[in-house]
């Protein structure tokens, strides 16, 4: 074995026979410590400086071997079936746009098209663990941008309910929110459970401030999926402190919800005129045929609102297997986002595809009961599936985080596990 006069002499020798450059400093960081320790117990044996770094580097084996089995664990993978169901959903969203409406493409999706591809693929090579090492970072940027949308919005006489610059933005917000919690998992604060949702209740009430009452619920289930399992993973606990915290909050949730439907009349159905007097989706499923259109007669009024309800007039102008192909897909799409969930070795890999899986489930189950005449139009769509630009840009972003996942997993496994060692070393080794 080759003699080495320091441990950074051994990790760059190391690191010849690791292929996938990110992942060379992040899979030797631990050798050095490892050299440290072992040199610290055999000077305390009483060999002299010399022989026990010698020797330590010695015990750690050869490096032409270490390398190699490093470099078998970090390899980048990527989730090939993920990106089959991805590109399956966003051509069939290409091809129903198209055949629901007169023009098959217009300029802002195609921009949309090219530029979520594009964010996916940038996601993909980005590491994720960015996100649960500057979390208050993204947030941060991410509220600033948040509030300069609304006042962009407010100054240029937007109108409410729409697809504003800001409602997409509210949009990211679970994603980053993962990161703090995990960032409040680390920290050695009582009070965790209220910082995390101090940090949760900004984007509930720039929603409530933005009349945009679908991000609103999707923000609140997914930011109550987080914390449930922040509780699950014990990252959180409670006291007496937090409890009243949290009851503080809830008063201040349910004022604004209160305030919301009782001056804008959003939990209001739509008036019963035109399409609810004549039909409803089930009249539509109970006429449609299996694949065609349905010979069921509607008027101009009626038509109308089909168009502002998707899954409605796919099954009008379809049929019903249309549906039944959407349903097909998107059943894969969830048992692959699920099945990554599960192989992830990090729990926070884990957290993160549950919440980009909740986030496109919760917009399916909108606008299905907004078909369905249980909820006003939620000015949701339907992932992939006949979107704008903008719509189409999120879609694939998520797709890009969790390809992300996938890649890196290695990576974060290693940087939580030094992660975890450091804050037990400041913590006078208690993990």
């Amino acid at each position: 074995m080759q003699e080495y006069n320091s441990p950074e002499e051994y990790i760059k020798d190391v690191q010849r026979y690791i292929r996938w450059s990110r992942a060379k400093v992040v899979a030797t960081r631990e050798l050095s410590d490892h050299i440290n320790d072992q040199y610290d117990a055999l000077r305390e044996n009483g060999l002299n400086q010399k022989e026990a770094m010698r020797k330590a580097i010695e015990e750690m084996g050869d490096a032409d071997v270490v390398g190699t089995e490093l470099d078998i664990v970090h390899r980048p993978k990527v989730n090939w079936l993920l990106l089959l169901i991805a590109g399956v959903l966003l051509l069939s969203g290409i091809l129903i746009s198209a055949m629901l409406t007169s023009i098959s493409l217009t300029v802002p999706k195609i921009i949309g098209i090219v530029l979520g591809v594009c964010v996916a693929a940038f996601l993909y090579f980005i590491d994720y663990t960015v996100l649960i090492r500057f979390p208050r970072a993204l947030y941060g940027l991410l509220s600033l941008a948040a509030i300069f949308g609304l006042l962009y919005e407010l100054w240029n006489g937007f109108a409410p309910l729409g697809y504003g610059f800001l409602f997409y933005l509210l949009l990211c917000y679970p994603i980053v929110l993962v990161g703090i919690l995990f960032y409040e998992k680390n920290s050695e604060s009582e009070t965790k459970i209220i910082h995390y949702w101090l940090y949760a209740i900004f984007p509930l009430t720039l929603a409530l401030i933005n009349q945009a009452f679908p991000v609103f619920v999707l923000l609140l289930a997914c930011e109550l999926f987080i914390f449930c399992c922040g509780l699950k993973l014990k990252w959180l606990k409670w006291n007496r402190v937090n409890i009243f915290g949290v009851a503080c909050m809830l008063i201040f949730l349910i004022i604004g919800v209160y305030l919301l439907s009782r001056f804008y009349h959003l939990f209001r159905l739509q008036e019963n005129t035109g399409y609810l007097q004549q039909l409803d989706f089930f009249s539509v499923f109970r006429e449609a045929e299996l694949i065609g259109k349905s010979g069921m007669p509607v008027d101009v009024k009626v038509m109308s609102y089909f168009y502002d309800h998707p899954i409605t007039l796919l099954l009008y102008e379809y049929g019903k297997f249309s549906l039944i192909f959407l349903l097909f897909v998107f059943g894969i799409l969830f048992a692959i986002l699920y099945r990554t969930s599960k192989k992830q070795d990090t729990e926070v890999g884990k957290l993160l595809t549950n919440t980009v899986l909740l986030i496109y489930i919760l917009r399916i189950v909108f606008t299905a009961l907004s078909d369905i005449g249980v909820l006003p139009n939620f000015f949701m769509c339907v992932p992939f599936v006949v979107t704008g630009g903008m719509f189409i840009i999120y879609d694939m972003a998520l797709v890009g985080i969790i390809l992300s996942v996938n890649r890196n997993e290695s990576i974060a496994k290693d940087w939580i596990k030094l992660k975890s060692k450091r804050n037990a070393a400041k913590n006078g080794g208690q993990l």
